[in-house]
């Protein structure tokens, strides 16, 4: 997607960078969690590099972030799903249930591979994912 589509901001999307060179790279997990805690991009690599040593685990290792999210004080919820029990994308959950959740941070699993923050009732982030599923989430 070329750079001038990824920064128009819409109701359901704003774009948001928080990687301090301005990088567009494989930093998803980084920048969503930065973005969550309200806390810088380097600390964030600095707390997951210290806890992945202790893990033996990459930073993005889905078994990691998880474990970093919890001693931060979010709670891992469900994927959604609608009442038919198909599955939801991050825009649907917006329209559905997301003003429920306007108030809290989020980071959220979406699509196959892509991690990212949901702020303000908004996905936050480099590009928007809303129309991608959204699958396991955590909220603080």
């Amino acid at each position: 997607m070329k750079k001038s589509l990824r920064i128009i901001d819409t109701m359901w999307y704003r774009y948001v960078n928080v990687n301090p060179k301005g990088k567009h790279g494989a930093d998803c997990v980084i920048r969503a969690i930065a973005l969550a805690c309200d806390q810088s991009w380097e600390q964030t690599v600095r707390e997951l590099t210290e806890l992945g040593i202790k893990k033996g685990l990459l930073l993005n290792d889905r078994k990691l972030y998880p474990s970093y999210l919890k001693m931060k004080g979010f709670r891992q919820m469900s994927e959604p799903r609608k009442r038919d029990n198909a599955k939801m994308s991050v825009q649907e959950w917006l329209e559905y249930d997301g003003s429920e959740w306007n108030m809290f941070k989020i980071v959220a699993n979406v699509g196959s591979h892509h991690v990212t923050a949901i702020v303000g009732n908004r996905v936050n982030d480099i590009w928007n994912c809303s129309s991608n599923t959204m699958h396991k989430w955590w909220v603080k």
